[in-house]
Formats: structure tokens, C-alpha cells, sequence
């Protein structure tokens, strides 16, 4: 068993080592304390960067999921566009046809002439009356029995809906058919695309204004057309 002595002797050496290395366990704690403290530090930075990155990503899918149905939403309006305008393309061209952006005079009268004859009359004279302007036909100049050519119509009143819709006044002088021919010509006029509305009807037998033919017809009638605001 060790005396007293040498256990003191122990003691006091143990003390010296421990105080020689007092620094270097000093140093060694606080590395160690150090490196705990940065491990701590580095993993909620790295949590939080993993929850941020988390978060930016679902983010940007979401906004990708957006992107992606509002590129499938227009691509739906363009094919809809696209079908209204297939479908309607005809209906325009009607609606011009029934009510044109111009009078079109002579259209018009290639278009009287080809019912005239279509219904088996002859046009003895033609005259359309549109803002002031007259347009007759051969017919009507050669002709000094037609029927005399009706005013202008007055433009609606500037409190109508339709102020810019102006009339055509249009009187014709038809002679040839019997009466079912005569009711022919009428629906024929009545079905034109473009629209015609019958004002007057007069009727002759026999005498000039009836012409070689016997029977004579005198109509009045009115189309419009759509003048563009300036």
C-alpha cells in the first residue's frame, strides 16, 4: 500500500501535468464547443433552406399548373373564335347583301331587271330616287309615258334608333303577264335578299302607259342601305 507520501507526491504531479496543460484542454473545450455550436447553427440554416426551398417549389408548380391551363383556356377561345367566325361568315355576307354600307345602283337594277324577267314581264322603265340622285334606265329616257320618278324619301328622324339607315325609292313600270304572273313578280320581290318593301301598286289595261303588251304595271317600291357614321 502506497504511504501517504507518495500519494501526496502523486497528487502533485498530476497537478502539474494538468496545469502545464491547462491551454491545451482550455483550447480543446472550446473547439469542442465551437464545433457543437456551429453544428447547431448549420442545421437550422439547412432546415430552414430545405422548408424555403420547399416552399419556392410548390410555388413555382403551382404557377406553372396556372400557366399551363390558362395557355389550354386560350387555345379553347381561339378554336371558338375561330368556329364563330366559320359559322357567321355567311350571315355577314347576307346581312351585306341585305342591307349594303352603299345604295348600289346599278346592282340594283341588274337586280330588278333579272326579277322582271325571271317572273316573264318586260321593265318599260326604271327610275331610283337615292339622296337627290336619279339613276333611269334606257327604258325610262325612251320612254316618255313612264311613270315619273317619286322624291327621296326623308332620312328618320334624328331621334331614331336607325338615323343612319337611308331609303331608296324605286319606280317601275312592268308590262307582259296576267295577274298569277303579276303575283309571281310580287313574291319574287317579297323573297329578294335584299330588302325591298312595296309602297304602291298601280294598274292599267290597254291604253300607253300599258305599252304593246296590254297589261301594265306601275310599282313603287323602297330599299335602304346603311350609311357608315363619318
Amino acid at each position: 500500500m502506497p504511504s501517504p507520501d507518495k500519494k501526496t507526491e502523486q497528487a502533485n504531479k498530476l497537478a502539474i501535468a494538468l496545469n502545464q496543460r491547462q491551454h491545451l484542454i482550455s483550447w480543446t473545450i472550446f473547439a469542442i464547443v465551437l464545433a457543437l455550436g456551429y453544428v447547431v447553427l448549420l442545421q437550422g440554416k439547412i432546415s430552414q433552406l430545405n422548408q424555403s426551398g420547399s416552399s419556392i417549389l410548390s410555388a413555382k408548380s403551382s404557377a406553372l399548373a396556372d400557366l399551363d391551363a390558362y395557355s389550354q383556356k386560350l387555345g379553347e377561345l381561339d378554336a371558338k373564335i375561330k368556329s364563330f367566325q366559320e359559322k357567321y361568315k355567311q350571315a355577314a355576307v347576307d346581312l351585306n347583301q341585305i342591307l349594303p354600307s352603299q345604295a348600289q345602283v346599278p346592282e340594283l337594277i341588274a337586280e330588278l331587271d333579272a326579277l322582271v324577267k325571271q317572273a316573264g314581264f318586260t321593265l318599260n322603265s326604271l327610275d331610283i330616287a337615292e339622296a337627290g340622285k336619279t339613276a333611269k334606265t334606257d327604258e325610262a329616257a325612251d320612254n316618255p309615258d313612264a311613270a315619273a320618278v317619286a322624291p327621296a324619301s326623308p332620312a328618320p328622324p334624328a331621334d331614331n334608333n336607325l338615323t343612319n339607315v337611308q331609303p331608296v325609292d324605286i319606280t317601275m313600270a312592268v308590262t307582259g303577264g296576267d295577274y298569277p304572273a303579276f303575283k309571281v313578280l310580287l313574291d319574287k320581290i317579297e323573297k329578294n335578299i335584299r330588302l325591298l318593301d312595296l309602297v304602291s301598286i298601280k294598274f292599267s289595261a290597254g291604253g300607253s302607259a300599258a305599252g304593246p303588251a296590254g297589261t301594265g304595271y306601275s310599282l313603287i317600291l323602297r330599299t335602304y342601305y346603311f350609311s357608315a357614321p363619318k
